[in-house]
């Protein structure tokens, strides 16, 4: 066993039974490390001095100058030392002076970011890379990934078939795991990410064109469904040998399904609800008129103004109360919609430099709002943070007994709605000339091997059944709250279960809905006093209806 003392300079070397047995304190700037090639040779190295050295240990000590200037070193033993570059794995024997690449990082059957390479082992010509992925940030412990590689075997494989995947810019990160830990396993199928802006990416799908698969989170999803730009799923998923959709969270499969057919795939998600401050409200009597009935009265939200407001009035599902898409008609000029631009009308504003999704600081607000994730792995359930459940915005701190009661999610025409923040919603595109492929992505997405980890590799909740279960008793897990006062109960699982089985996908945060832009641009007019309320009713009735015409 090799132990290096850097402060020394040294290494001491032990024996199988732990004696000491030799010390070597090699002529170097700096000792950095210790390395094992060919033959057992023990060099150190130094790369931080005028030029890259080695220097093997024992009598003669003779040193070698690196032709590269590696990022790491691991012990390569009859192969040679190990070079870690930006770039890929070189072979190096200090004695001849060759540097011999083994193998490119960006290798297609590779896949691995270097800089994640903890160990390097080899026997016959194969290395057994440890690597420590951090995967979602620090939030979570790394993964611990073996990979056997055997330099110039990937000519051993067929030529795989590219399938493209169109992804926001701001998503392309949070799906590169996934499409990296697929890449590596799939022989026939290799996905590409091609990141696009949204909406020029929306316009190709309505022309026909565009990627075989779409990440469509955060688009309008309602008229590419009715232009019959997604690819339906149902037949996939009766023909499947890995997962049914009745394995699929009955709300999460739920929000798959746009304009009656099944067409977004949901891997995995949060759930996004308003927590009250104390015995405020309860859920049931939540509605869109209690809400705006509190938020005449009192400040509800750290940021609030009376447009704010009225996107809450709007639902989940923006202005659907509204409309009937078809008959394609809406009743925006009705007494209803005229009594929630007056109520809303009536909402004081207020900006503490935050917004209304992520309040930061205290204050003598009523409501902020809660996410219930996957991110998180132990945390204190009476701290307000269900271990692997709920993330705390930490800006209030509750110290009542009921605190999932206060969970009242947002006001909805029945009482609280609780929002499915997808953590990504992936469709086929029904022009895509690979639709197998593309299928095989998502069914890899839903596999048993993706989900088991999925909170691991996303930070959200798995979308099966069996894996979301088996997520709700993660927090069991932990011996240190294991029958603590900090253990959730059994009523506490039951109750982060009921809110997902109630959830729903929103579609109003997304910039390309028509119907919430008519809204927003005619009501804020209203609001800042430039428009009567029947002229603005009318206005938003009249562009809804043209809207609707064509569609």
């Amino acid at each position: 066993m090799l132990v290096k003392n850097e402060q020394l300079g040294s290494v001491f070397v032990f024996g199988e039974s732990g004696g000491l047995e030799e010390v070597y304190t090699p002529e170097l700037e700096s000792l950095e490390g210790v390395a094992v090639g060919k033959d057992n040779r023990i060099y150190g190295y130094c790369f931080t001095g005028a030029e890259p050295v080695f220097m093997e240990l024992g009598e003669e000590g003779k040193r070698f100058v690196c032709p590269v200037t590696p990022l790491a070193v691991y012990s390569g033993y009859e192969e040679g030392l190990c070079l870690r570059t930006g770039e890929g794995m070189l072979s190096y024997v200090p004695e001849s002076g060759e540097a011999e690449k083994l193998w490119e990082w960006k290798d297609e059957y590779i896949q691995i970011d270097g800089n994640q390479v903890d160990r390097v082992f080899q026997k016959d010509g194969t290395y057994m890379l440890l690597c420590l992925e951090m995967i979602f940030g620090d939030r979570v412990k790394p993964l611990l990934t073996f990979s056997a590689i055997t330099p110039g075997g990937g000519g051993d494989y067929p030529v795989r078939q590219a399938v493209t995947f169109a992804v926001p810019d701001l998503n392309a990160a949070a799906i590169g795991v996934q499409v990296q830990l697929y890449n590596r396993q799939s022989r026939k199928y290799r996905i590409e990410v091609l990141g696009e802006d949204t909406l020029t990416y929306e316009k190709k799908l309505i022309q026909g064109i565009g990627a075989d698969l779409m990440d469509v989170t955060t688009i309008y999803r309602g008229n590419l469904a009715r232009h019959g730009a997604f690819e339906e799923l149902d037949s996939y998923f009766e023909s499947s040998q890995v997962v049914s959709s009745e394995d699929i969270v009955d709300s999460v499969r739920a929000a798959g399904v746009i304009n009656g057919k099944n067409v977004v795939v949901i891997p995995g998600f949060d759930l996004s609800t308003f927590r009250a401050r104390g015995d405020l409200v309860t859920p049931e009597e939540w509605t869109v008129w209690k809400f705006l009935e509190m938020g005449e009265k009192d400040r509800m939200f750290s940021y609030q103004s009376p447009v704010s407001a009225l996107d809450l009035c709007m639902g989940m599902q923006y202005g659907e109360h509204f409309i009937d898409y078809e008959n394609k008609t809406c009743s925006f000029d009705g007494a209803e919609f005229k009594r929630i631009l007056e109520s809303c009308g009536r909402w004081k504003t207020y900006d503490d430099g935050s917004n209304i999704s992520y309040n930061t600081q205290k204050g003598d607000w009523l409501f902020d709002r809660q996410v219930i994730t996957g991110a998180h792995s132990v945390i204190p359930w009476k701290s307000n943070v269900v271990p692997g459940l709920v993330v705390e915005s930490n800006n209030y701190e509750y110290t009542g007994e009921n605190y999932l009661d206060t969970l009242v999610g947002y006001p909805g025409w029945e009482g609280g709605e609780y929002e499915i923040m997808p953590a990504q919603m992936i469709a086929i595109n029904s022009a895509s000339k690979n639709k197998e492929g593309a299928w095989d992505f998502l069914e890899y997405l839903l596999s048993d091997e993706m989900q088991a980890m999925f909170y691991r590799v996303s930070g959200s909740m798995p979308a099966r059944k069996d894996y979301f279960e088996e997520h709700l008793r993660h927090s069991y897990s932990d011996p240190a709250y294991k029958n603590s006062p900090e253990e959730p109960t059994e009523a506490d699982i039951e109750r982060v279960r009921e809110m997902a089985e109630a959830a729903v996908v929103s579609s109003g945060g997304q910039r390309t809905d028509p119907v919430a832009s008519i809204v927003r641009e005619e009501a804020s007019m209203y609001f800042a006093g430039d428009a009567t309320l029947d002229a603005t009713v009318q206005k938003i009735q009249t562009r809804v209806l043209l809207y609707l015409d064509e569609l």
